[in-house]
């Protein structure tokens, strides 16, 4: 997914564009153009419906009043923004069946969009007064920041993890200067508030809360560089920034869609190497293919020079695998074997057996599956998978069960913080192994989810798969939120994979959540051909208690349900 900057540089023209705010226009059924020379599907939809017509007028009419309010430095980023903006109206509304009410929506909002970053700008105009305003002198040695948001940002909450997010502009200016040096609109600014109410910056640790406003020399070229984040629509909904270059005139910065890409496909914001003149990023494939990649920068691209690749397997054991990039394509030059250190460590096991199986001497080895809680490493989260109940005799398939027991513990203090126990969480399924997810589910406010996943051998009809289990804290309880979700799974027949992406709109203070699936058929299946692989997107609501999945994704493959 591009960020709104991205599409910028991708698309520097719009007929409609310079029909709407270039030309002088004949203005015919209450559009903002002459619908005599309309061409495009959009125009084509706006000059055939009255009510399309007055909002595209009345949009133009906010554009035309947000540049008056705008100083001159201001109005080309304005021009830009807008420009993509009505690029992408036939890509977002006019492949769907309802295009004059998407546009219409569409345009509904550009309005009060437009109307707020007015008000912002014009002092006289107390609409978004209470708008949150933030002065950032704290992040460069040479740059101030202000940050204005349309709409107020929680910080009451008198806690580092506080975070808000809304549409809003960022103002770059000199050192002790007035008059900003750049403007900069933004469709979503996140922000994380510090205990003294303030943005977070220049802070990129991974897992974690990250800077508002990340400063620093990205290019190796003696100029300091900035990035904001535009939200989390990172890999593993990680943070997602706008980052910008000091360009070689030195009076202003260049949008840099190279780097906001690196940022958004790994985990997080990359690593400045200064003294090798690298950046260094951070990626992952499910529990245990973890990815560090260097890069060199070169004409303010980052090319790929070296990456280590750390496999964990089953059992604690490991391999690292050492690459560099030579002519466009990666060579492995190095193999180590390793055994995972703390491999469940032995006070989280101890807590465990306490609270879950007293008298019991050990878990066994498959069966349980450890990790640190990213950001704090004297918490620990410990995951067992046991026998619950037991079928009284071959034909009671039906009452076999397996439980799962989870808990959350101060390693340093020994101390329990959290549990969840359910002795039916596997109904005829026996996990061969447990691993601890703890990518980045961000979905409520504060509140950061993690996962267990479980892998189930290979059965005659079904195939192997993997189930994610999401829990989320409260108080002394840990509520699973997303349940059995196979993530993926593998047949003689077929093959899927699912990814989860958390999503902005909310239902009961917890985002909505996409599940993105890839099903591909297999060519023996198929007359010996591969077929394309078939791609289908679930929408999955929060009910007050957990994320409802519908039965295909629950399903193993050789359910009918299970790949409709």
């Amino acid at each position: 997914m591009h960020t709104l900057a991205t599409r910028v540089y991708l698309l520097r023209s719009s007929r409609l564009f310079f029909m709407l705010f270039f030309c002088a226009c004949a203005y015919s059924n209450a559009a903002s153009f002459d619908c005599a020379k309309k061409n495009t599907p959009v125009e084509k939809s706006i000059c055939a419906n009255q009510n399309l017509g007055a909002l595209d007028e009345g949009m133009a009419q906010s554009y035309r009043k947000l540049l008056e309010k705008s100083a001159a430095n201001m109005k080309p980023y304005f021009r830009d923004w807008q420009r993509t903006w009505l690029a992408g109206l036939a890509e977002n509304c006019m492949r769907g069946q309802d295009g004059d009410a998407c546009l219409a929506d569409a345009y509904t909002k550009r309005i009060d969009l437009l109307d707020s970053y007015r008000a912002l700008l014009d002092p006289a105009d107390k609409k978004h007064a209470d708008g949150a305003q933030f002065i950032v002198k704290n992040a460069s040695k040479n740059y101030d920041f202000s940050v204005r948001l349309i709409g107020e940002c929680d910080t009451e909450s008198n806690e580092n993890s506080g975070t808000c997010e809304n549409p809003g502009i960022i103002s770059v200016f000199h050192k002790g200067d007035k008059v900003p040096l750049q403007i900069i609109p933004m469709e979503n600014i996140f922000i994380t508030l510090m205990e003294d109410g303030q943005p977070l910056t220049n802070s990129a640790h991974m897992y974690d809360y990250q800077g508002a406003i990340n400063v620093g020399d990205f290019n190796f070229d003696g100029e300091e560089d900035f990035a904001i984040q535009n939200g989390n629509n990172g890999a593993y909904s990680g943070p997602s920034y706008d980052v910008y270059l000091k360009d070689q005139t030195g009076k202003s910065f260049t949008f840099s869609p190279a780097l906001s890409d690196l940022i958004g496909s790994t985990l997080g914001f990359f690593t400045i190497d200064q003294a090798r003149k690298h950046l260094i990023t951070f990626a992952k494939s499910g529990c245990c293919y973890h990815v560090s990649t260097e890069y060199s920068m070169v004409n303010n691209t980052p090319v790929p020079v070296k990456q280590t690749i750390d496999e964990a397997g089953p059992m604690g054991k490991g391999q690292i695998y050492t690459e560099v990039f030579e002519h466009d394509r990666w060579k492995r030059i190095k193999t180590e074997n390793y055994r995972v250190a703390g491999y469940c460590e032995d006070e989280l096991e101890k807590l465990a057996l306490e609270n879950f199986n007293p008298g019991q001497a050990s878990i066994g080895e498959g069966r349980k599956a450890c990790a640190r809680v990213p950001g704090n490493r004297d918490m620990g989260i410990f995951a067992s998978f046991y026998p619950a109940v037991a079928a009284v005799d071959a034909q009671a398939d039906s009452d076999r069960t397996n439980g799962l027991n989870v808990l959350i513990a101060d390693i340093g203090k020994r101390s329990l913080i959290a549990k969840y126990q359910d002795p039916r969480q596997f109904s005829r399924e026996q996990p061969t192994e447990s691993v601890i997810d703890t990518a980045a589910y961000f979905m409520s406010q504060g509140q950061r989810a993690f996962g267990v996943r479980h892998s189930f051998g290979y059965f005659p009809e079904a195939g192997s798969f993997q189930r994610l289990n999401l829990f989320e804290r409260k108080d002394k309880e840990l509520r699973n939120v997303l349940r059995n979700l196979i993530v993926h799974a593998e047949s003689k027949e077929a093959s899927i994979q699912r990814t989860v992406i958390i999503g902005s709109h909310m239902h009961h203070d917890h985002k909505d959540i996409t599940i993105e699936e890839t099903a591909v058929m297999k060519a023996k299946n198929t007359g010996g051909d591969t077929p394309p692989a078939r791609k289908k997107t679930y929408q999955i609501e929060y009910n007050g208690h957990e994320y409802v999945l519908p039965a295909a994704l629950i399903a193993p493959l050789w359910q009918p349900v299970g790949l409709q």
